[in-house]
């Protein structure tokens, strides 16, 4: 594991729901974007894996075409709306900052029924995912005809193989 010298520093990232994240420190690397190779400062994230975030300074620092950045800007220009374009019918209320904890039954309710509900299909990390075998599936019949097909013996030559098949497919189960 890559373990880098950090100082400590006050500035803080936080995640789409607002909780502030694990900053271990801030450190200078090498960035290499292409064939040009930058000193930058970045803020050391704890439990992240493979995450990155490249501001647009950064960009113009290794000299991106305008085009580039400009396009970027507009793609994200036309996803933000103005205060005064938004309906009031879809408004969100945000809630005051308080320094003090919210201790709400309702909201202890909430937490344990969606930790209930998300506990058998979350992971507390990316290195916990794992490929899954379980399989869920639904026959639907084109028509509700229904159908007589009588078993059949297997044929005495094909005994061992259709053993050993179906041998195989109970060890998989």
């Amino acid at each position: 594991m890559l373990k880098l010298p950090t100082t400590p520093t006050s500035k803080q990232m936080f995640t789409a729901i607002g909780t502030p994240t694990n900053t271990i420190g801030k450190t200078t690397i090498k960035l290499t974007l292409g064939d040009q190779t930058l000193d930058t400062e970045v803020l050391v994230i704890g439990n992240l894996l493979n995450d990155c975030l490249i501001g647009f300074e950064t960009l113009n620092k290794f000299n991106v075409t305008k085009d580039i950045i400009e396009q970027l800007t507009v793609r994200l220009k036309c996803t933000e709306i103005k205060e005064d374009e938004i309906d009031n019918d879809c408004a969100i209320n945000f809630m005051e900052e308080r320094k003090e904890p919210i201790n709400s039954p309702i909201l202890e309710k909430l937490r344990t029924r969606i930790a209930k509900e998300a506990g058998d299909v979350s992971a507390k990390s990316l290195r916990d995912l794992t490929p899954t075998n379980a399989i869920e599936h639904e026959i639907r019949l084109t028509d509700n005809t229904p159908f007589n097909i009588k078993p059949r013996p297997v044929p005495f030559a094909k005994r061992n193989e259709f053993k050993q098949l179906t041998t195989e497919m109970a060890i998989k189960i």
